[in-house]
């Protein structure tokens, strides 16, 4: 310790002595002395005497003391602003001097001990008020920053230098500025303390910082608040995570899969697990299926494994028995081991914490937590928060449902609504027939119900259904009776033929009736025109079949004509004249057997079901064809004009396309008046257009179409012809052929200038060769064994007639039989078989052959009265063999035979 002897001389002896006892040191006047600014106490020394006696008294000491000399006021105050606490007075004796000296070093001492633990304390204190985990700051009386923790700094991203001394509020948000202002500071100055204020701090990059702040105030002897010190909490990701549970709360907020998969982030964030998991249930078979999985260390969602009961018994009898499964070692728990291998180990799962989620009674599915890592136990507020989560869960489940539900029902009336006002069908309500309410069809069909005779619906009735009024009545039976079909006389004028029926209803709170009347007009007039049709399709069937017949007996009876004419001009020369007589009227039946035959192919032509299959065809012959089928008709009403010019060919249907010239041609013929023959024209003519194409024309100088129907002409259903004539559908039918064959129709017509229809059609580019004609058949040399199948005997006969004795001809009329000849072991160079048979058919045949004697296919060849099913078509286009059509020439047959004799 240092002692400062002021005004007064060098201390004796003596004084030395108690100085040194007291481990005082002295220094001389004026020398610097730096304790003294330390000095907790200043001793005014009334003797030297008193300073020895201290001596004796006083042991040691180690406060700072100053020596001030009796009178040295000045001295004295120096030291008391320098910090001395203590004043010794003058005057007073040595031995009380010497006691109270004593006395107030020692407590010198211990307020020097206290500011040591004060200074330590305060050190302390700073150390923790920088360190705290949490933000801290004071502000003095003016607002401003006076200090500031670095957890503040931290979380708002400054240093100390840029905040001390500015404003606080000048960190917040506007809102949270405007509210402190306003709200919080007026109410802090009065009371001194406010608690868990939400603000909102802005960080330096421009993030918000949610936080609840809570502040005391420091206060003078006034009363005046000095300083004021607030601890702010951060509560960003649990206002963020609140809102989210929030959001979740309210189902009707978004996409349900959305509302999932936001609840299983939180809760994996909440929890602090790494998978969540949401699984639906089902009963029957006990399965469950992963709706989502959320995976936190990717941020990313995972969806559809299944896991079945019968393969994890355990865990889903615990889902349908435990409120919730806690399974701190998942790998052992007898709920969850069973998921160790398969599951647990591929992921990493330790600890499972699953929360079944139940709706109406019964469980709907299950939130399973996933903990991946040392196991862990799960904590009461854990599986408290899980019971929260699986609970919210299931209340966003019904109220998914519910919404679902009302969803359907809003649907439900809107729809029952928008069904009334947009019904096609008249609906109507009415009271003893007064009508209350009509929907716009109703308006539409049938009138304004105010303007109905006699104010009821019974003057709707055509007078011929004047007595079925009481269809307008509701049956008394639980169920509707059937409709009843009425003539009903429209408002706007015409009539209406309806459907009509009557149901008993509550409307406006009271009982009524709907009447629902369904206009089936146009439904009556097409299926009439569609049984015309069907009646139409029926004959085409019809003459497929009977075209079929009669190939068979013109056949036999073609094939003894030229037996008969052959044998008769061997008989005799050219001079006989009855044996010429009758050479010449074989020739002439021959021709009409020709001509028949022609016109039997023709109708199989038009008869034709493979309507999409494509050739290429010189559109001259289907026009030949198509004037054969209408050639009567033509002969006895009008003059026909052909102009064929050569044209390129083009790819088409025959039978379709002669549909189309047919039709074209009827309608010419039906266009014409009732006049003499050689008044009226129809012109058929072909040429190549400058582009191309091949056009076809067919006119007539007939009454010709007004603007108005000549819009119409080719709209289905649509005719000027009278009911019964025709049907609406042929040139609607020839525009579809046209176009699907890549061409286009079109017409010019003038009333009384007749009409024009053109068809367009694009050239083949590759034009086809057509087969060269056969060359005269030679004389057979040699015979050959020849089996003829045919259940037709006259066929046969024919043929043994025609090819005998030349050829050693056997007869059957059934492939059975045929087979079974076979099969004995006779062999046959030939094999003539009908492919048209009952029973066993030539394809039948054809293919038992392939079955058990394959080296006789190549010995077949097929006859046919028309191979009129797609079958049978498709059957000879695909196998080798050749085939005669019947009725046969008997050259085309010999020339095969004598194909095969040259094998």
């Amino acid at each position: 310790m240092r002692v400062e002897l002021h005004g007064g001389p060098a201390p004796p002896v003596a004084l030395q002595a108690a100085l040194d006892a007291l481990g005082l040191a002295v220094c001389a006047p004026g020398e610097p002395a730096p304790d003294a600014a330390a000095a907790t106490m200043a001793l005014v020394l009334p003797g030297d005497d008193a300073l020895e006696r201290l001596g004796a008294l006083r042991e040691r000491s180690t406060l700072p003391v100053a020596l001030v000399a009796p009178g040295d006021l000045q001295a004295t105050r120096a030291l008391l602003a320098a910090g001395a606490r203590e004043l010794l007075e003058t005057g007073l004796t040595a031995e009380v001097y010497a006691c109270r000296l004593t006395v107030l070093l020692g407590l010198a001492e211990r307020r020097q001990a206290l500011r040591g633990a004060l200074r330590d304390l305060q050190g302390r204190h700073a150390f923790l008020y920088d360190r705290a985990p949490v933000m801290l700051h004071s502000i003095d009386a003016r607002g401003r920053l006076v200090s500031v923790s670095d957890a503040w700094l931290a979380a708002l991203g400054y240093r100390r230098d840029e905040v001390l001394g500015r404003s606080s509020v000048e960190f917040l948000s506007e809102a949270s500025r405007r509210k402190a202002v306003e709200e919080v500071l007026p109410a802090f100055f009065v009371t001194g303390v406010c608690t868990d204020v939400e603000y909102q701090f802005v960080r330096r990059d421009g993030r918000m910082l949610e936080v609840l702040l809570s502040a005391v105030a420091e206060r003078d002897a006034a009363g005046a608040i000095t300083r004021s010190f607030a601890v702010s909490v951060d509560v960003t990701g649990r206002r963020a995570q609140q809102r989210e549970l929030l959001a979740l709360s309210n189902p009707d907020d978004g996409d349900p899969d959305v509302m999932v998969q936001r609840l299983l982030r939180t809760a994996a964030r909440t929890l602090g697990v790494e998978r969540v998991g949401f699984w639906t249930y089902t009963r029957e078979p006990p399965t469950i299926r992963l709706q989502s999985l959320y995976v936190q260390s990717r941020d990313a969602f995972e969806a559809g494994a299944i896991l079945r009961g019968e393969d994890y018994p355990g865990y889903f009898r615990a889902l349908a028995e435990d409120p919730i499964i806690i399974a701190d070692d998942a790998w052992t728990d007898p709920r969850t081991a069973e998921f160790a291998a398969s599951y647990f180990a591929p992921h990493g799962i330790t600890s499972m914490l699953d929360m079944p989620v139940w709706f109406r009674r019964s469980l709907v599915g299950v939130l399973c937590h996933e903990h991946v890592g040392p196991r862990r136990t799960w904590t009461l507020d854990e599986r408290e928060a899980a019971r929260s989560f699986g609970l919210l869960l299931s209340a966003a489940y019904a109220a998914d449902v519910q919404r679902h539900t009302e969803e359907a029902l809003r649907r439900s009336e809107a729809s029952f609504r928008e069904l009334i006002e947009r019904s096609p069908f008249a609906l109507a309500v009415h009271r003893q027939e007064k009508v209350t309410y009509a929907n716009p069809r109703w308006r539409e069909a049938l009138g304004d119900p105010e303007a109905l005779p006699g104010g009821s619906l019974r003057g709707l009735l055509h007078p011929d259904d004047s007595a079925s009024g009481e269809a307008f009545r509701p049956s008394e039976r639980p169920a509707p009776d059937a409709p009843r079909e009425l003539r009903l006389r429209s408002l706007h004028g015409g009539e209406v033929i309806a459907e009509v029926t009557s149901i008993p209803v509550e409307f406006d709170g009271e009982p009524a009736t709907v009447t629902i009347a369904r206009d089936v007009t146009e439904q009556r007039r097409i299926q009439a025109q569609l049984l015309l049709a069907d009646r139409m399709v029926s004959v085409g069937t019809l003459a497929a079949g009977v075209a079929h017949e009669i190939n068979n007996p013109l056949a036999y009876v073609a094939g003894n004509l030229s037996f008969l004419a052959d044998h008769l001009t061997g008989l005799g020369g050219a001079t006989d004249a009855p044996q010429e007589g009758l050479v010449a009227a074989l020739v002439d039946a021959q021709e009409g057997v020709r001509r028949i035959s022609r016109i039997v192919r023709d109708l199989k032509t038009f008869s034709r079901a493979d309507e999409e299959r494509r050739s290429a065809l010189d559109v001259r012959d289907v026009l030949e064809v198509s004037l054969r089928m209408v050639s009567n008709e033509l002969r006895h009403r009008t003059m026909l004009v052909r102009s064929l010019a050569p044209v390129p060919q083009v790819d088409a249907n025959e039978a379709r396309l002669g549909q189309v010239f047919l039709n074209l041609l009827v309608n010419a013929l039906q266009a014409l008046p009732d006049r003499a023959p050689e008044e009226n024209l129809v012109r058929v003519a072909t040429f190549a257009s400058p582009s191309g194409e091949v056009l076809i024309e067919v006119s007539d100088n007939g009454a010709g179409m007004a603007p108005d129907v000549r819009r119409r002409i080719f709209d289905p259903f649509f005719t000027t012809k009278p009911v019964g004539v025709g049907t609406g559908l042929g040139l609607s039918v020839c525009q579809g052929v046209v176009q699907a064959l890549g061409g286009v129709i079109e017409v010019d017509s003038e009333p009384g200038q007749g009409s024009v229809f053109r068809v367009r059609l694009p050239a083949l580019k590759e034009p086809r060769s057509v087969a060269p004609r056969s060359p005269p058949p030679t004389p057979l040399t040699e015979s050959l064994s020849v089996l003829v199948v045919d259940d037709e005997p006259l066929i046969g006969h024919v043929v043994r007639r025609l090819l005998q004795p030349e050829h050693l001809v056997v007869l059957e009329t059934d492939a059975p039989s045929a087979l079974a000849r076979l099969d004995a072991g006779e062999r046959f160079e030939v094999i003539l078989c009908d492919l048209m048979m009952p029973g066993m058919t030539g394809m039948d045949f054809h293919e038992r052959l392939r079955e058990k004697h394959p080296a006789l296919l190549d010995a077949v060849i097929f006859m046919t009265g028309g191979a009129f099913t797609a079958s049978a078509r498709e059957f000879l286009e695909r196998v080798p063999n050749p085939h005669l059509s019947k009725p046969f020439d008997v050259a085309a047959l010999r020339k095969l035979l004598e194909a095969f004799r040259k094998r």
